[in-house]
């Protein structure tokens, strides 16, 4: 049976198991709505050994435990065998008031109706001493924002009768909760703390310990139908910006979107660069590769890089701005919820004196300091490898008799491994680091995987422009030093163009390759594809996502693609045109798979990209340096033939990376004030709460003046006493307290 039709639903494959593993329990089965989120519990035959019965005593013991948290937090229920028998599936999904009261509890950010609150302002609370509001929207006749007072304005959600009617409604629909919000507060029923109403239940400890085999969110069969029409059918040649981004969050939730507006906003950018980058790659090889008009051809591009990367950045952080006004996520970070695995002493908060998880700092410096040396360690082991590949290449007879790709080869092989198996060592450093949200445990492990994939993704290149043509090699270290045919920007270029395809070759087959072989890999562990099954267990073949580590992953590939643009691009400009090839295809490839071929995606929320932020600022710095250094050091244009001796090309070369350096400054500051539309559309939101959300009365501003006729007289002298020098108007300073004289010997 095809997958696709298994996803959306085949009514004569979506009968429901009815064997319920706790038949004696009283089992609450829903008659409304969706099922929004599944768990997937083992189950131990009972024909093993003895020793195995304690295994399913436990089993049994946890499910049973489960399910009475599940009915005690007074979510609905449904547990079945699996076909084959070896699992049990949980079904779960919460009542319509159940959610609007997690919802309530946990002040969740509704986006509001622009003309039902637009109403709701102008009639204002006369009764609260609210009176009728109207929020100017010109100066001089010119509008003051793109954004309406009402629009995009997020309340938090409240069962009082004022504010129902004014939450916006999916159309349609009779509730102001789609799956995706629907998922997002089951989750969190099921997982949070007992004085928020949830159960308890650290799902990612219990599949951690093998007592869960996955937590499922469910695809609504309607919802994700209708984004896949939209996503796959936007034509090619449209504007990459007006992708159906909004209906993706509304599926997938803000951080899943987030990312893929952030891959679309590269996409954007690199189409201009990739198009003069490839007009420069061809006059370059038109008019040849090492003479003077390539090398001036080379600096117009450069040129241009340097103004798409302060124009990159800084149009990110407004577009990022406008995204967290329009998905509500402008105060996320503040209000977000505690990891599940994150774990403390039960306190007085330091902050409101409610009960609280906190961990002391000083218990976390061993753990960071132990994360800080395993970095610097694999960094080290990196660079060892990276002199070895280099020895390796400059092997004279070798490289004569099969030339430098074996080795070229070697290195980016070695670049994808070493990926990899350092990852999952940032994993568990950083998780013993015990960071209290998913923000801080993301942007945590994103530094120690950046700063490792830094030196492993580009210190060959760097060694090629700031060390291969400048220093003799260490004796024993080979003597065929040179660059490949004695040209270090074509020796650049080659390993450039080598090491971002296979790049390119190693993300796409993890990210779209190996995705198809795991859910063949799965049919066949669950019998293949003949078997009639539910809706849950055909889902639970698909392909399991790790919100925080996928996620990483997804923004890492980008941000190092980014970074070979960035760096290297002068050398290779050709280079900006395949990384917008490649986020073409990514963008819909991404969208593609994860709607056909992989479990429904955790909704989180997410404010911004976190520390890639600041990964960005840092790379666009290290390009003015590696670019520099290109122009000046590497192609034949400041040569000892041509008057440029060593230092006239060093003062050359601090003069650019002094000016270029300076731009990028002054872009940052630019950059950093907030989009002026954005800004002022959160105060709008934060005035707006108070009158329609908190009913803080209007303040009484009227002052009483008790009004006296003028007096016009004026008088010869004042009634005040006089003075005759300045010190009495000052008064004496008492003696005691003048300083000391100097004495000579204090002088001395």
């Amino acid at each position: 049976m095809d997958l696709l039709k298994g996803l959306v639903g085949d009514p004569a494959k979506i009968g429901e198991g009815l064997t319920s593993y706790g038949s004696d329990l009283k089992t609450s089965i829903g008659t409304e709505g969706d099922w929004d989120v599944v768990m997937v519990l083992p189950v131990t035959p009972s024909d093993e050994e003895s020793k195995e019965e304690d295994v399913e005593n436990a089993n049994r013991k946890f499910f049973e435990a489960t399910i009475e948290k599940l009915a005690s937090a007074g979510l609905q229920y449904k547990s079945y065998y699996s076909i084959q028998g070896d699992e049990i599936y949980v079904k779960i999904r919460s009542p319509e008031d159940r959610l609007e009261g997690q919802a309530d509890v946990r002040d969740v950010p509704m986006l509001m109706d622009p003309s039902k609150l637009e109403k709701a302002l102008a009639a204002g609370f006369p009764e609260l001493q609210i009176a009728p509001i109207d929020i100017g929207t010109d100066c001089d006749g010119q509008a003051v924002s793109r954004f309406a007072p009402s629009q995009h304005i997020y309340c938090k959600y409240d069962r009082h009768p004022s504010l129902l009617p004014l939450y916006s409604h999916p159309a349609n629909a009779t509730s102001p909760f789609r799956s995706m919000q629907r998922i997002k507060l089951v989750t969190d029923i099921i997982q949070t703390l007992h004085r928020f109403g949830g159960c308890e239940i650290s799902v990612g400890k219990e599949i951690n310990d093998g007592k869960m085999l996955a937590f499922m969110c469910l695809h609504d069969p309607i919802e994700r139908t209708a984004l896949y029409h939209k996503w796959m059918t936007y034509p090619w040649a449209a504007p990459v910006s007006q992708m159906p981004f909004d209906e993706y969050k509304d599926y997938f939730g803000e951080q899943a979107a987030l990312y893929m507006a952030s891959l679309g906003h590269a996409t954007t950018y690199t189409a201009w660069l990739g198009a003069l980058g490839l007009v420069a790659t061809t006059i370059i090889q038109v008019i040849g590769f090492d003479s003077k008009p390539a090398a001036y051809c080379r600096a117009i591009f450069g040129v241009a890089l340097f103004v798409w990367l302060a124009a990159y950045h800084d149009g990110w952080r407004k577009t990022e701005q406008t995204y967290a006004l329009k998905w509500g996520m402008t105060e996320f970070e503040e209000e977000e919820p505690e990891r599940p695995q994150y774990q403390g002493h039960i306190v007085k908060s330091p902050i409101d004196g409610k009960p609280a998880v906190y961990f002391l700092p000083k218990e976390r410096a061993p753990a960071v300091a132990k994360g800080v040396l395993a970095t610097l360690g694999m960094i080290l082991l990196n660079l060892g490898f990276m002199l070895l590949m280099v020895v390796f290449k400059k092997q004279g007879h070798f490289t004569r008799t099969y030339s430098s790709m074996p080795a070229t080869l070697a290195n980016a092989i070695g670049i994808q491994v070493f990926t990899f198996v350092f990852k999952d060592i940032a994993v568990k450093l950083t998780e013993a680091e015990n960071w209290r949200t998913e923000t801080e445990f993301a942007d945590k492990l994103t530094l120690k995987l950046f700063c490792f994939n830094f030196i492993n993704a580009y210190g060959s290149l760097f060694f090629t422009v700031f060390v291969q043509s400048h220093v003799s090699p260490p004796d024993g270290f080979g003597s065929n030093w040179a660059c490949l045919e004695n040209n270090c920007l074509w020796d650049l270029l080659f390993n450039l163009y080598i090491i971002f395809a296979a790049n390119l070759v190693v993300s796409a087959g993890v990210s779209f390759v190996l995705p198809i072989l795991q859910i063949k890999f799965n049919e066949y562990n669950e019998g293949g594809m003949d078997e009639a099954m539910t809706k849950a267990e055909w889902e639970y073949m698909l392909v399991e996502y790790d919100e925080t580590l996928d996620m990483i992953e997804n923004y890492m590939i980008a941000t190092v693609q980014y970074g070979y643009i960035a760096l290297f691009s002068l050398a290779a400009p050709a280079t900006a045109f395949i990384g917008f090839l490649s986020n073409m295809v990514t963008l819909r490839l991404n969208g593609y798979k994860y709607l056909t071929g992989f479990r429904r995606i955790e909704p989180r929320g997410a404010q911004d990209i976190g520390v890639f932020d600041s990964i960005y600022t840092f790379i666009n710095f290290a390009a003015v340096l590696s670019n520099a250094a290109i122009f000046v050091f590497l192609p034949p244009l400041f040569t000892n033939a041509q008057g440029y001796g060593p230092s006239n090309r060093a003062n050359i070369f601090m003069l650019i990376v002094a000016f270029f350096a300076l731009g990028l400054i002054l872009g940052q500051i630019i950059a950093n004030d907030d989009e002026p539309d954005v800004a002022l559309q959160v105060l709008r939101q934060d005035f707006i709460k108070s009158k329609i959300v908190d009913k803080i009365a209007d303040e009484d501003e009227a002052i009483t003046i008790d009004k006296k006729a003028p007096v016009f007289d004026i008088t010869k002298k004042d009634d005040g006493p006089y003075f005759t020098h300045l010190a009495e108007v000052l008064g004496e300073v008492p003696e005691a307290s003048l300083p000391a004289p100097a004495k000579a010997a204090d002088l001395a």
